[in-house]
């Protein structure tokens, strides 16, 4: 009897423990299922992308870089340095001179002479005194935009922030925000905003929390101390500079409306061709036949044809050789007239080339040189052997 009752209590002990342990393994449970809830909640769950028309990105590597929507379509303009290299140029400028030091003066220019006031200071007729406090601003410097690659900014920013997950929090310490490169210094500034200049999305990018650049430290406002490690390697995204947000595309145009094609300065000299109305092309004044699946494609490359980086803002004209270059291509047809020139190589093995109308200076590799100023060697038909009967060969036993 007093063995029966023995192991009552203990099934009623092991049912008691056993409802314990799943009881606490529910609320682990739950505790991480809330956690990864609150890890995946999106930051800025009310972001339209389509709403956004204007992003500013910040950066002491890269300066500043402005996005504007217009006419449906995104374009990019360099801003200028980060306020804190302008403040580091004017803390410069106004430092005390260290005495022995000399110091460099100007010679008036005409219309200015200097003349001995009776305080002994010097002056420039001319020049009108205006009170501290009062100087005129200096006028706004008008930005000068560019197609901006709309992949990067649609399919890059603006998706990455509608789909921006909270993350894990890191750090609440204002004295960390160095160490994970949140400061407003060192972080990249990502400013979006809608047409009437309303903040849709503000947050400071930090450094990659790992290796390969797939999660990065966060700080969601400025306002806050709190620093997040969340999914998306946003570094890399708004890290890079003005031109490599720049739209790298030439032209863009539909290659079945070209008539007329002229390539200058390929291995056979000028080369010009027509397109009939049965869409065969013919080469003027000579009398090989064009390979038609080539010119198409020749044609169609053409089209659609993209630059793999721009020349520096600062090479000198003479060293791309555009101006005197007798490399160009000159396709005719129902959208227009589309002229690239091709100049010289740079250092690097790429080709200076500009198209009319645009002060743009882009750089093309030599394989698509080559295949767009192609000589009849690569564009003539080339006739097919003849079939040239086999001798019979004789059966077993003949």
């Amino acid at each position: 009897m007093r063995n029966k009752a023995g192991f009552i209590i203990m099934i009623g002990l092991f049912i008691v423990l056993l409802a314990i342990y799943i009881s606490k393994n529910h609320g682990q449970e739950r505790a991480m299922e809330e956690r990864k809830s609150q890890e995946e909640a999106l930051v800025f769950p009310d972001f339209n992308p389509d709403a956004a028309a204007s992003i500013t990105i910040t950066g002491l590597q890269t300066g500043i870089v402005k996005f504007e929507k217009e006419a449906g379509y995104w374009m990019v303009a360099n801003g200028g340095e980060h306020p804190v290299m302008g403040e580091a140029v004017e803390e410069a400028a106004s430092e005390p001179v260290e005495a022995g030091e000399e110091v460099a003066t100007e010679e008036p220019s005409d219309g200015q002479k200097q003349i001995d006031e009776p305080d002994g200071e010097l002056k420039a007729e001319g020049i009108v005194e205006v009170e501290a406090g009062n100087e005129p601003k200096a006028p706004e410097k008008k930005l000068h935009y560019y197609r901006a690659d709309e992949s990067q900014v649609v399919d890059g920013v603006l998706k990455m922030i509608k789909e921006m997950p909270h993350g894990i929090r890191v750090s609440t310490d204002k004295e960390k925000h160095n160490q994970f490169q949140v400061s407003s210094i060192l972080a990249f500034d990502v400013d979006v905003r809608d047409l009437d200049g309303a903040e849709l999305a503000h947050f400071l990018v930090g450094n990659a929390a790992d290796q390969l650049s797939t999660e990065n430290y966060i700080r969601f406002s400025e306002d806050s101390d709190e620093v997040y490690r969340i999914k998306g390697g946003w570094r890399n995204l708004v890290g890079k500079p003005f031109q490599a947000w720049r739209d790298k595309t030439i032209f863009f145009f539909d290659p079945a409306g070209i008539s007329h094609i002229t390539l200058y300065g390929t291995p056979d000299g000028d080369l010009a061709f027509t397109r009939g109305e049965d869409g065969e092309w013919s080469v003027d004044g000579q009398d090989w036949e064009v390979d038609k699946v080539r010119l198409d494609s020749l044609v169609s490359k053409l089209s659609t044809l993209k630059a793999t980086d721009f020349a520096p803002t600062n090479v000198p004209p003479e060293k791309t050789g555009l101006a005197s270059s007798v490399k160009k291509i000159v396709a005719e047809g129902s959208e227009g007239t589309f002229e690239l020139t091709i100049g010289d190589a740079s250092e690097a093995g790429k080709y200076y080339s500009s198209v009319t109308g645009d002060d743009t200076i882009y750089m093309l590799n030599d394989p698509d040189v080559s295949e767009l100023l192609a000589g009849r060697e690569k564009l003539a038909k080339v006739a097919p052997p003849e079939n040239v009967e086999e001798p019979a060969v004789p059966a077993i036993g003949d």
